[in-house]
């Protein structure tokens, strides 16, 4: 543990209760000071996620995003009288984005992930540009095609080819719920006309392609020197609401030809990163295709940390410049983790059944959520799981009524 002297704190944001759980775990086990802020809507502040019982957690704050008040300066009432500045760890895309369109000012008070050269992050969540970006560093891409919102139109490029993947173009706009393959062009402009009135941005269509696995890399870099210890398969994806979170995972040694590490790694140096990074790839038979860059920490990234790197802690020694620039990572691969939240979220939505539930939690070497060391997390998350088998029954049994009445 550190010295009082020397402890910093982290505070740490994010709408997602089990990456909160997963970075305070692993700030906290450092010997940093941990405070997290929850981002909700209207009456979230009266629900008690597993964050908040969590033995490392300080301070516990609730920011409602319907509040006139705006986040970044939330964030300085708070930490403004700090005798040193808090690190900020932004566990989405939408609050790394709004602390970046404020990182000015924000700057006198915390210390975030950034550009060497003062850049905007939020430039950089542009989907099109990015792989262009990823292009030039040797990574290999598919094509894409934007379908840009304007005056109220999508505007389609004539050489789109289908099929399709769409996605939003910005990734600071939340397009999980209409993220979807489209076969045609008709397709398309169906979805078009859809998201006019529930996603009014920017389209970004992909060239399809079946993937045989999913792959994750995640690292933190000093703006020059990128760590990256290990690769994820992505072995067990979600469905519905958490779409694209990684369920089970497994840690495994980089490639030995280091040819995509190497790619990343000259791609966050000519970036002038400095933070932590996850990318998300898919792999055929024959090739390996970058997807998507996020600048900031996953939650997979704590099965990393339960295999031997603590990638928050470095981010801190990063940005208090008391990191070690040649640090040699020694990790633990093979492992597969359980991310317990996700899990049982799909299992109340009929996406996993709870005997393919048990069947995954035998098989993983560690979980996000329980912990021996740090009980109470996974009590509450267990007792919230059966609230919510409960309520769901009840939904289904008023439904099952109401169709016989008719």
């Amino acid at each position: 543990m550190k010295d009082d002297s020397e402890r910093m704190k982290a505070v740490i944001i994010g709408a997602s209760d089990v990456i909160r759980l997963c970075t305070a775990r692993a700030v906290g086990a450092a010997g940093y000071d941990v405070d997290i802020v929850r981002i909700g809507r209207n009456r979230g502040k009266y629900l008690k996620t597993p964050d908040y019982y969590c033995k490392y957690v300080g301070n516990y704050y609730y920011y409602d995003e319907t509040s006139p008040v705006s986040l970044p300066d939330f964030l300085v009432d708070k930490y403004r009288d700090s005798d040193q500045k808090p690190v900020l760890f932004t566990l989405g895309d939408k609050i790394t984005h709004i602390i970046d369109e404020d990182r000015i000012h924000l700057a006198d008070f915390f210390l975030f992930a950034h550009l060497k050269d003062g850049g905007s992050l939020s430039e950089l969540m542009d989907k099109h540009y990015m792989k262009s970006l990823a292009a030039s560093a040797g990574l290999s891409v598919v094509e894409g095609w934007p379908v840009i919102f304007n005056d109220g139109e999508f505007s389609i490029p004539d050489n789109l080819r289908f099929p399709c993947y769409v996605k939003g173009l910005y990734s600071y706009w939340d397009s999980k719920p209409i993220q979807r393959k489209c076969n045609d062009r008709a397709e398309l402009v169906a979805l078009t006309q859809f998201c006019k009135s529930v996603y009014p941005h920017s389209l970004y269509a992909e060239e399809f392609v079946e993937s045989q696995t999913e792959m994750g890399m995640m690292g933190v870099c000093d703006g020059e020197n990128c760590i990256i210890p290990a690769e994820t398969d992505l072995v067990l994806m979600a469905e519905g609401a958490s779409h694209g979170v990684s369920i089970l995972g497994r840690v495994k040694p980089v490639r030995e030809d280091r040819t995509i590490a190497s790619c990343v790694g000259r791609l966050l140096q000519k970036m002038g990163y400095v933070g932590i990074f996850n990318i998300d790839f898919i792999e055929t038979k024959d090739q390996c295709f970058f997807v998507e860059l996020n600048l900031r920490y996953a939650t997979y990234g704590y099965g990393i940390f339960k295999s031997g790197v603590n990638f928050p802690a470095l981010f801190i020694d990063i940005l208090h410049g008391t990191h070690n620039p040649h640090f040699v990572s020694k990790i633990d691969c093979g492992h597969t983790y359980l991310n317990e939240e996700v899990a049982l979220e799909s299992v109340i939505e009929g996406k996993l059944s709870m005997s393919k539930y048990k069947e995954i939690e035998k098989q993983a070497d560690f979980h996000f959520v329980q912990n021996s060391g740090d009980p109470r997390p996974m009590r509450h998350l267990k007792i919230r799981f059966g609230i919510k088998c409960l309520l769901t029954l009840k939904k289904r049994i008023g439904r099952k009524g109401r169709d016989y009445d008719n």
